[in-house]
Formats: C-alpha cells, structure tokens, sequence
C-alpha cells in the first residue's frame, strides 16, 4: 500500500522528502571525501598545468581511474555517455606530454576536468535521457553548475571524513599504515644500494626535487585543497542522491518547446527571406573575387596576406549568424507538414551559403601559405574553418535523419577535432612543414623568429635548417651555437643563431623536475646533444 501511494506522488515531493533526511555516511562516502581532498591538493600541486604538464596527466589520468574503480566497486553500471567522456579525457590528456603548447594545455585540462564532472554525475544516473541525445548539454550544465552546489550548505566532506560508518575506511587506514612502515626498512636499503648510478639518482632526484616548491607552498595547498574537495565531494553526493537530476527532463522540454513554437510559417519567411536575397546578391556581385581563390590568381590591389586576411573574421560572425538564425527557426516556427518541409529547406540553403564562404576562406589561406608558409595562427584559422564545415555539414543533415542528435553531434564534433588538434603536435608539423619546404626550395625565406613562439617543438627542425645553411650556403651556425655566440644580424642567419644560443643557455641552466617535461623538450633537448651544441 505504501509503495503504491509513493509511486503516485510527485517527483518533486519525493525528492523533498528525501533531501529532510540526515544522511548516515558510508565508508564509500568516507573513501571518496578522502580522495576529493587529496586530489584537490594534487590539483593546486601541478598548477598551473603549463608548468607541470606530466604532473597534469599523471593526476587526471589517476583522478579518472579511481573514480571507475570506485563506482564499478560501489555497483553502478557505467553508461555509454559516461565511459566515452572518462575514456576521451584520459586520452586528451596525453596531450599534455605530446603538446608543449600552453593554448592546448589549457583547454584540454578545461575539458578534462569538465568531463570528470560529467562523468561522476552522469554514472550515478542522473541523465535527463538515456544514450547520445540532444539533452547532453543539459546533462552537463547540471554536473557543472548545479549538482556541485546543492551539498555545500554544510561541511559534509570534514563530517564523511571523521564521522558515521568510518569504522572499516579505519581499518583500512590502519592496514595501509602498517604497510608502509614496514616498507620503510627495505626500501631505504635498497635505495641506499642502487644509489651508486647516477641515472637512478639524477632520476630520483627529479623526481623528488622540492627545491621550487618550498613548504609554504604545500600549505598554500593544503588550504585551499579545502573548499576544491568540499566542491568535488559535494558534486559526488548531489549526484549520488540525484538531487538535480530532471531538472530539464524530456516531458519539461517537450512543454516548453511546444510553448515556443509561436511563429506561422509565412512570419518565419518573411524573416529570413531577405536575408538569403543579400547572401544571393553578395555571391553574384563577388564572384571574380571568390573564384581567384580556387584558381590561384591573386586580385589586382591585393597582397597575399590582405587577400587571406579579407573577410575572415565576417565569415565567423556571419557562420554564427546562421546557427542561430537556423536555431531560431526551429525553435520558433510552428509545427506543420509545410513547415516541416519548409525548415529542411531553409536549413539546408543557410548551411550551403556558409560552407560556400567556408570553402572560400579555406582556398585563400591555402594560397596564403603556399607562398610564406604556416604559422600558429595559418594553422588554427585552417582547423576553425575545417571544424565550423564539419558542424554545418551535420545540421544539414540532422533535418534529413531524425535520430541524429544535432547538439550531441556537434558536441561529439568539437571533443574529437579538438583531441586530433592536441594530439597531432601542431607546432612540431608547422616546423617540419617550413623547413621541408625552404630546404625544397618552394619558399625563399623561413620566419624563424615565428617559429621561436612553438618553443621545444620547432627545436629539431631549427637544428636541421642550421645543418641545411651550413652546408648548403657556408653558414656558421651551429659552431657559433656551440659557443654560445649571439648575433647582431637581423637576418635568417643571424637570427637562428641568437635562437640556437638562447635554447643552450637555457637548457643548460633549467633546473625542471620530471613532472616538468614534455615529449618536445625530450626530443629538443636529443637533438641539441645530437648536434653538440650542449653536452
């Protein structure tokens, strides 16, 4: 009888009636307020992630991987959406070690930690709609911006952590304890005897140097380890309580979009309709212009760096311009079998004219670079332009096939052009992509000052453009290298050797631990060896 009257009630009074409780904490609460204040400290530890990028993704990669032990131990079945965010964060973050690109670093610990949040709220069950749909957005504003501030109006991790059912995560410490201490004796020893390499001992020393991180900086950590781990411990039982979860569940949407759907037909065209004459008339009035792109004729009065750079940035207002027009549309325009087939149509002839103009800016840089080569900027612009197609391709083609989600699909766009960006090594292929083709000899001239700004990775390919010159055209630059001369030329030559000089002294003179290195300042630093300008 019970059952029945809770079955009838509302979810949001049972949900009330819940949240009065007093929750009694487990020893899974206990383990996991433990770990939100140890990963929190580790977190302030290898901050900022630029710094410290193998430290980064030694603690998401562990920061992951507790928490699918810890929930398949706990007996929750991890969804598909769930894995995917764990399994795409933990390989995003080998670009940490791959990249030493601090504009990738950044987004990519961005994306990370999002995704562990995600994750964690997610694998508990709190998706407003199960497998890859449009509600994954909501899913992830919940986890984000919701769900961690529902638990924080009391210090329930400290409470977790030294209160209720703690009496087996004790016994748990105490075995872990005097395991430890018996571990002491022979591992002392053995590092006492295996001291006499002086690579183990270079290694451990790297490994255990605290010469940059002094005490107060532990305690810095410590202290503010404290309201991170309230934050993520709180996110843990909000989700683990599900909270917040329906809060944008499918029956709500439906209601509030059939609430939008206002607009008549005739209103929406009228709307638009003017808009697609201008982009008709702009396409006629330009087509001299746009064809010299795709034959490779540059216009009269034009360099090649004004004829890229033209219209570049309206081409991204005007491509932003035309998701929302085309997101307004379909939010707004009443349902019928004519406005059915009226927003294919219009959605299919704004993603065309887009990826006209897409197509266009695309064909300008590549002639922009055919002739002075790729920088940072060629590269991302190129990448920006490549994934806005892809995401209009997938609008298009969204209105055709329902069971496409268009938001999941262009979420699931951007996570996987962005992890190919970060684990491609941009900077080391705009490098090699420079110097191939100086030493080639299809660009007269390589800006070696721009490819300084890619750091570790443009090292090796540095040093093979110094062996190419030395060779080919009598230069001395790595001798000068070797000595650390600097010039006062400011030409290529000049330039690579003041380049080469400065690289030596500062890694002759860098004192980073081995949470500091990247893959690039490994292989920067092989070829340096290599070309005995340090030794």
């Amino acid at each position: 009888m019970d059952n029945n009257i809770s079955e009838n009630k509302p979810i949001e009074e049972i949900k009330k009636e819940e949240l009065k409780k007093i929750r009694e904490f487990t020893t899974y609460d206990a383990v996991f307020a433990w770990f939100s204040y140890i990963a929190s400290y580790l977190f302030c530890l290898v901050f900022p992630v630029s710094v410290t990028p193998f430290g980064g993704m030694l603690f998401l990669i562990t920061l992951f991987l507790f928490a699918f032990i810890f929930l398949k131990i706990k007996g929750h079945k991890l969804p598909a959406i769930s894995s995917l965010a764990g399994v795409s964060a933990m390989v995003l973050s080998t670009s940490l070690v791959l990249s030493s690109n601090s504009f990738i670093h950044f987004f990519a610990y961005i994306y990370c930690l999002g995704a562990f949040c995600y994750f964690i709220y997610t694998a508990m069950g709190n998706t407003n709609k199960k497998g890859f749909s449009n509600y994954l957005i909501a899913d992830w504003a919940e986890a984000m911006f919701i769900s961690p501030f529902s638990s924080l109006k009391k210090p329930q991790m400290v409470h977790a952590m030294f209160s209720g059912k703690r009496k087996g995560s004790l016994n748990v410490i105490k075995k872990l304890g005097i395991g430890l201490g018996i571990a002491v004796v022979p591992t002392t020893i053995a590092f006492a005897l295996l001291s006499y390499d002086e690579r183990f001992t270079s290694l451990a020393g790297n490994i255990f140097n605290f010469e940059e991180i002094d005490i107060f900086t532990h305690i810095f950590c410590f202290l503010c380890a404290i309201p991170l781990g309230m934050f993520m411990f709180s996110l843990y039982l909000s989700s683990d309580e599900k909270k917040v979860s329906g809060n944008f569940s499918e029956e709500k949407m439906e209601k509030f979009d059939g609430k939008m759907k206002m607009a008549s037909l005739i209103t929406v065209l009228a709307a638009v309709v003017p808009l697609l004459a201008v982009y008709v008339l702009f396409f006629v009035s330009q087509r001299q212009y746009y064809v010299s792109a795709f034959t490779g004729v540059l216009p009269q009065n034009f360099s090649y760096a004004e004829y890229a750079r033209e219209g570049f940035f309206q081409l991204c207002a005007v491509s932003v311009i035309n998701l929302v027009i085309i997101a307004l549309v379909i939010l707004f325009t009443k349902k019928s079998k004519a406005s059915s087939v009226m927003l294919k149509f219009l959605t299919v002839i704004f993603s065309v004219f887009t990826l006209v103009l897409i197509s266009t800016a695309i064909a300008k840089l590549v002639m922009y670079i055919n002739i002075y080569g790729l920088t940072q900027k060629r590269f991302y612009a190129a990448w920006f332009m490549f994934v806005l197609a892809l995401v209009f391709i997938a609008v298009a083609i969204s209105r055709f096939v329902p069971k496409i989600s268009i938001l999941a699909v262009s979420s699931a766009v951007l996570v996987a052009s962005f992890t190919v960006l970060a684990l491609c090594n941009a900077d080391r292929m705009i490098a090699k992509y420079n110097v191939d083709r100086y030493i080639n000899g299809t660009i007269s001239t390589v800006d070696v000052m721009a490819m300084e700004e890619l750091g570790d990775a443009a090292t090796p390919e540095l040093i093979k453009l110094a062996e190419y010159m030395d060779k080919e055209k009598g230069a001395d630059i790595i001798k000068n290298a070797k000595r650390g001369y600097f010039s006062f030329d400011e030409n290529m030559e000049g330039n690579l050797i003041n380049i080469l000089s400065g690289k030596k002294d500062a890694m002759e003179n860098s004192e980073k631990g081995l949470f500091s290195f990247t893959l690039n300042s490994i292989m920067a630093e092989k070829a340096m060896k290599e070309a005995e300008i340090i030794k």
